[in-house]
């Protein structure tokens, strides 16, 4: 049955024939789409209905038709725009690593400032950049006026009476 363009699938009751469906090439699994078999490479077709047909195992050789195919194909898949857009990932968080180690080459105070150096480095000025809320710091509350007088008495009162004690 076929799979995709590039495989098919052996279903039913292989349990007894499990030693030769691995002898011919196929790999066993149970999480198909289509449910549980046996899937093998399109090439290997041939090899698989003789060995249904006829009970002989007879593995498939590559020929140089085969060979050539598979070379064609392997040239035919250059990098992807996904895989070159993870390549620029990787530059830019190895990047982003070393501006932490060795503080160097960029100047922030916090992750964001030098995601933001980052950005205006690698993305084009015409796109609108995300900006992420940067982190809140607690900082403690000045005291009103008439609490810093209360407090200074306070201390004065403190002071005299130790002052008095001493004496």
């Amino acid at each position: 049955m076929p799979y995709t363009h590039r495989s098919f699938v052996v279903m039913g009751d292989t349990l007894s024939h499990s030693n030769a469906l691995t002898r011919l090439g196929g790999k066993y699994n149970p999480g198909l789409r289509i449910g549980q078999g046996w899937i093998f490479a399109k090439v290997r077709e041939e090899s698989v209905r003789n060995y249904i047909e006829t009970g002989e195992i007879v593995p498939h050789v590559y020929d140089a038709k085969d060979i050539a195919k598979y070379n064609q194909d392997k040239a035919d898949n250059t990098p992807t725009s996904a895989t070159q857009d993870i390549g620029k990932f990787r530059k830019i968080f190895s990047e982003l690593r070393q501006a932490f180690d060795s503080n160097e080459d960029y100047e922030g105070k916090s992750i964001i400032e030098v995601i933001y150096q980052l950005e205006e480095k690698y993305l084009p000025s015409k796109k609108t950049s995300i900006k992420a809320a940067t982190k809140k710091t607690f900082k403690e509350p000045t005291p009103e006026p008439e609490e810093e007088a209360e407090e200074e008495a306070e201390e004065e009162e403190q002071e005299q009476e130790a002052a008095e004690e001493e004496e």
